[in-house]
């Protein structure tokens, strides 16, 4: 996805959301500036996605997981083992969600919160517009 789908003329969005696809923004700080910039203030963003956990034993673990589940489901379902392995090689050069919320903090957002879920390979973020 391309940053450029998020472009408005004027700031106007009470509240932002993506799901699944914060990490194939191909500049996810040009992303969020765009997203803060079409909020507006006291707008919220929230984000669900995938990341890496900051643990790199449980990040080794989640992304071989990752990489057995997405062969055995695109086999059975679609007859082709590769079919989801763009989920963990999306993974591999993405961030943890504590970075993501650092980052969402540097991008203008205020009371930034995260609910991490599978230690931390899921994540729900939010964050309020300054």
């Amino acid at each position: 996805m391309a940053s450029d789908e998020w472009k408005s003329p004027k700031s106007e969005a009470h509240k932002g959301s993506d799901e699944w696809r914060v990490r194939n923004f191909p500049d996810l700080t040009a992303a969020l500036a765009e997203i803060h910039r079409v909020t507006r203030t006291g707008g919220q963003m929230v984000t669900l996605d995938f990341f890496l956990p900051t643990n790199r034993l449980l990040r080794e673990i989640y992304l071989g997981y990752l990489y057995a589940q997405g062969a055995f489901w695109g086999l059975l379902l679609h007859g082709r083992p590769r079919i989801y392995m763009y989920i963990p090689d999306s993974l591999r050069s993405f961030l943890s969600i504590e970075d993501s919320s650092s980052l969402f903090r540097r991008r203008g957002y205020a009371r930034v919160d995260a609910r991490p879920c599978i230690f931390g390979g899921i994540g729900l973020h939010w964050g309020v517009k300054r």
